[in-house]
């Protein structure tokens, strides 16, 4: 089947992307949720994408297994990356995207990622390793991907292959 992996900054539009795409897909939809919510701005974020999905569509929470959320009868959203990474030690999260990349032959998956390495190099070391780990995680998933996006202001710019 088909990786694809939709990237762009904070709010950029990238999680309605690929709600667009998976909507379009004609399939069942399996959304998988990878934000902690812990203070009423996150919940309030948390709401708005809920509130723009269709009820049809099946919603769990992301687990340390990404892999283990497909499913070969649905279209996997997974968003998003960076929240899913953060928390997370460097060897659990390669180890989570091997498996990811090794099941997809069997599934239709969409990753939304926040797009790494775009503003200024963070001073604070946990905040420097995280972003580390998802430009990392985000190459991984790009050379596995037969289709990546980029999104700017709502506008989606398609990436070549390598």
């Amino acid at each position: 089947m088909a990786l694809t992996l939709i990237l762009g900054g904070v709010r950029s539009g990238k999680s309605a992307r690929a709600e667009a795409l998976a909507a379009a897909s004609g399939c069942r939809v399996r959304y998988v949720g990878t934000a902690a919510v812990e203070d009423t701005s996150m919940a309030a974020r948390v709401a708005t994408h809920q509130a723009r999905r269709p009820p049809a569509w099946e919603t769990v929470a992301a687990g340390d297994d990404l892999a283990a959320a497909l499913r070969p009868d649905a279209v996997t959203l997974i968003d998003g990356l960076g929240g899913w990474i953060a928390g997370r030690d460097t060897d659990t999260v390669r180890a989570a995207l091997a498996r990811l990349v090794d099941r997809v032959d069997g599934a239709e998956v969409i990753v939304v990622a926040e797009q790494a390495g775009s503003g200024l190099l963070p001073l604070d070391p946990i905040a420097r390793d995280w972003l580390d780990l998802l430009g990392e995680a985000t190459q991984t998933l790009a050379a596995a991907a037969t289709r990546v996006e980029l999104v700017i202001a709502g506008r989606v710019l398609e990436l070549p292959a390598r």
